[in-house]
Formats: C-alpha cells, sequence, structure tokens
C-alpha cells in the first residue's frame, strides 16, 4: 500500500466505517438515536428543574457532546477491526475525524427536529408555559458549542492511550492525563478564585489546550502507527 495520502482511499475507508457501524442496522440506529436525545432532553429538564429556556441550552450542550464523541466508536472500531484494510494509517486517522462530522452533523440536525418538537409540547402543555415555540440551536448559543469539536483530537488520544496501557503501564497513561487536565483546568480555577486576572487565565488555559490539543493530534497518530505494527506482528 502506497503512503502517499489518497482522498478517495480515505472517503471510502470513512463510508465503509459508517455503513458497517451505523447503517448495516439502521432501523436499531434510529431507536437509539431516538432514545438518546429523549433522555438527554429528560435529563436536562430535570438538572434544571423544568426551566424551559436553561434546559433548552443544557441539552445542546449534551447533544453537541454527544454527537462529537463518536469519534471514540470510530476510533474503537478502528483499533479493534479495520487496522490493516488497505489504506494508509494517515488515511484512516483523518477519516476517523471526517466520520465524525458526518455522524455528528446528521445527530445534530435529528437532535435539534425531535428537541424542537418536544420542547414546544412541554411550552403548549405544561401548566405555566407560554405556549411558545422552541427550537434548538436557533437563536441561541448552540451553535457556539460547536468549538468543543477542538477537543476531538484529546477525546481520541485519551481513547488510543487507555486502550495502549498494557504497552505503557498505568502510571504513565493516567499521569499524562493528570497533568493535561491540571494545565488546562488549574488557570480556569485561579482566574475564577480571584488569584489571577480572569483575562490572563483565559488566554493561558487556551494556550495550554492548544499545546495539548496538537501534542494529542500527534501522539494519537503515532499510537494508531503502534497499534498497526502491533497487527501485523500478530497476523
Amino acid at each position: 500500500m502506497s503512503e502517499k495520502f489518497s482522498m478517495r482511499r480515505m472517503l471510502l475507508f470513512s463510508r465503509l466505517q459508517l455503513c458497517e457501524i451505523y447503517w448495516s442496522r439502521p432501523w436499531k440506529t434510529l431507536r437509539t438515536c431516538f432514545a438518546v436525545i429523549l433522555l438527554l432532553v429528560i435529563f436536562a429538564l430535570l438538572v434544571e428543574g423544568g426551566n424551559l429556556d436553561e434546559s433548552i441550552g443544557f441539552a445542546e450542550n449534551l447533544l453537541v457532546v454527544t454527537a462529537l464523541i463518536q469519534c471514540l466508536a470510530l476510533g474503537a472500531d478502528l483499533v479493534t477491526s479495520r487496522l490493516l484494510v488497505p489504506a494508509s494509517m494517515l488515511e484512516k486517522y483523518i477519516s476517523i475525524f471526517f466520520g465524525t462530522l458526518c455522524v455528528g452533523t446528521v445527530f445534530l440536525l435529528v437532535s435539534g427536529l425531535l428537541g424542537s418538537v418536544i420542547f414546544s409540547l412541554i411550552s403548549v402543555v405544561g401548566p405555566g408555559m407560554d405556549g411558545g415555540v422552541r427550537l434548538l440551536f436557533v437563536g441561541s448559543a448552540g451553535f457556539g458549542y460547536l468549538a468543543f469539536a477542538a477537543f476531538l483530537p484529546f477525546f481520541l488520544w485519551i481513547e488510543l492511550f487507555v486502550a495502549a496501557r498494557r504497552r505503557y503501564g498505568s502510571w504513565p497513561v493516567w499521569g499524562a492525563l493528570a497533568v493535561a487536565a491540571t494545565g488546562i483546568l488549574l488557570p480556569v480555577i485561579l482566574g475564577s478564585a480571584g488569584v489571577i486576572d480572569e483575562r490572563v487565565a483565559t488566554v493561558i488555559s487556551l494556550t495550554v489546550y492548544v499545546i495539548v490539543a496538537v501534542m494529542s493530534l500527534v501522539w494519537g497518530y503515532r499510537l494508531l502507527l503502534v497499534f498497526e505494527t502491533d497487527a501485523k506482528d500478530n497476523d
């Protein structure tokens, strides 16, 4: 297999993954999707005490995060079943992010429609409600939460690093995660406590995260190469 990157091979590999994971049993996938959306909406309502506007914002958060963590399903499928599929590892790695974009977009469209119907019904029939139409991801900060997409490399790196803990041991894995989390969260905590200026804390936190994100992106790819080598040796 040529190591030269091919967009066509990447798209074919992504189609293979998406069809076998999500489309092999479409009705089960659809039922699961509806169930997850319903549970997240109910959870948001419970957490926010029935406050409709607050619940909508929280539900949008949950739905966006749920859409993005589909990268974990694609990463697990790659490591367990498709390391030796004829495509370069770079093509497979990029296909995870492309597949997450496709699945996440469909999930958000479906969840936006279904969630809007649920919240609108509650607004109509609920006691003390104004009866107005409620729309998810419209006229709110909902799509602003797509900034969470910056966490995709971090999510994937965590999954791959945890999967490789037998090679590296548990302490290096959890130690690396603790250092990364501390570097990102500590400035925010210090800023909230008034120890340092909040704007300075935000800049420091974002700078640390950019470093962690780049490290995660490169390290995740290197881990996949290690998995591929192990799979070839065991083949």
